[in-house]
C-alpha cells in the first residue's frame, strides 16, 4: 500500500475547532462534559455528516491516535466515507476515508456547539434529529 492511501497516525480536525472540542469535553454546561475526543470525534462526524457540513480541512489539528479508535467508531467512520463516496472501493483509501470524517467532524462539531449555546434545549433538537433519522432508516427498510 502506498503512503497515498495508507491510513494516517492521526484522526485530524480544522485547528478553528480545536478548542470547540476541548471546551465541549470539559466545561461543566457541556452535555458531552467527560466525554473522550475520539468519541465527540466520531459523533461530530455522524451528526456533519447527517446535516451536510462537511468543511475543508485549512489548519490541521491531530485530535487523537487513529489506534485509539475502536473497530466500531472506525467503521462508523467507513460508512459515512462510503455513503458520502457512493463507492465501496473508498475502503481501499484508508487516507480518504480520515479526511472525509475529519471534514464532517469539524463541520459537526460547530453544530454541536451552536447547539449548546443557543436558548434553545438542545437536548429536544437532537431528539427531534434522531426521531427524523430512525424514521429515515426505517421507512428505507420498507
Amino acid at each position: 500500500m502506498n503512503d497515498q492511501t495508507s491510513a494516517p497516525r492521526d484522526i485530524i480536525i480544522d485547528n478553528s475547532v480545536a478548542d470547540t472540542f476541548e471546551a465541549l469535553t470539559t466545561e461543566s454546561d457541556s452535555a458531552f462534559k467527560g466525554m473522550t475526543r475520539k468519541d465527540l470525534f466520531v459523533l461530530a462526524a455522524a451528526i456533519g455528516f447527517d446535516q451536510g457540513l462537511q468543511q475543508k480541512i485549512e489548519s490541521r489539528h491531530a485530535l487523537a491516535n487513529l489506534s485509539s479508535l475502536s473497530d466500531d467508531q472506525r467503521w462508523v467512520l467507513k460508512a459515512i466515507a462510503i455513503k458520502k463516496s457512493n463507492h465501496i472501493d473508498i475502503l481501499d483509501n484508508k487516507r480518504e476515508i480520515y479526511k472525509i470524517a475529519g471534514e464532517f467532524a469539524t463541520g459537526g462539531v460547530a453544530y454541536l456547539d451552536d447547539l449548546r449555546t443557543s436558548p434553545e434545549n438542545m437536548w429536544s433538537h437532537l431528539s427531534t434529529d434522531i426521531i427524523r433519522l430512525s424514521q429515515d432508516i426505517f421507512d428505507d427498510d420498507l
